[in-house]
């Protein structure tokens, strides 16, 4: 077997190991009779964990070939649309309401209704000022060629070049939660439209007690297209 091929199975195999182990703590902490307030952002912050864990596994075990040109202050991809999952929401939501005062989350809210441009929690300086709480799909996001994204931040067609085993992860992961979400009746929030989803729980104290409870807080951030996007990036 040549070497490609045997990469491409190891990431196979352990991306399938991430996603039951995924998938194996978001059931616990989301099913009816265990959930509280807490249990989004226990579930988005161990879900990052377990994300960081086994990129840099996957570094280890197969060392790559060209090094990302992502870095602090590269913030091309903070301008796209994201989908999201609701208790990655409510994580950045609690997380900013701990540090931030009243005033900060409201403007904060009110330019998260400005969609277009770059991600409203970007500093000046490109650098994301929650980045240790930030969704999967940001940390999934990377490039091994900044200049492409930024032609594609120019409406060109370019394809962006990222890391096979980061991506496997992400979509393996993605998956898992929304098949564990699905089973715990919040399916309908596995694909949120990013800004949307987070003016509601900015605005809303008690946004993690109403969702775990089963109130349907962000009606206002689904579509069918957030849906389609979602089959798009990870499969049916």
């Amino acid at each position: 077997m040549a070497m490609a091929a045997r990469d491409a199975q190891l990431i196979a195999d352990f991306a399938k190991q991430v996603k039951e182990l995924a998938h194996r703590f978001a059931a616990e902490q989301l099913a009816p009779e265990r959930r509280d307030a807490g249990a989004a952002s226990r579930t988005a912050e161990r879900l990052a964990a377990i994300f960081e864990m086994a990129v840099g596994r996957v570094d280890e075990l197969i060392p790559p070939q060209q090094p990302l040109a992502c870095c602090s202050g590269c913030s091309w991809c903070c301008c796209l649309v994201l989908l999201v999952e609701a208790p990655f929401v409510l994580w950045l939501a609690d997380t900013l309401r701990a540090r931030a005062d009243p005033a900060s989350l409201a403007a904060l809210g009110h330019n998260m209704t400005l969609e277009g441009g770059a991600c409203p929690l970007l500093a000046d300086d490109g650098r994301c000022q929650t980045y240790d709480t930030r969704p999967l799909v940001c940390r999934a996001h990377s490039s091994i060629d900044a200049d492409a994204c930024a032609r594609q931040f120019a409406d060109e067609d370019v394809i962006i070049e990222s890391r096979g085993g980061q991506s496997a992860i992400w979509h393996a992961m993605a998956v898992g939660l929304a098949e564990a979400m699905n089973a715990a009746g919040l399916g309908r929030d596995t694909a949120l439209h990013f800004r949307r989803a987070m003016v509601v729980a900015l605005a809303m104290p008690d946004a993690s007690a109403r969702w775990a409870a089963g109130e349907d807080i962000f009606a206002v951030a689904r579509s069918p297209e957030c849906d389609q996007g979602f089959r798009t990036l990870h499969g049916n």
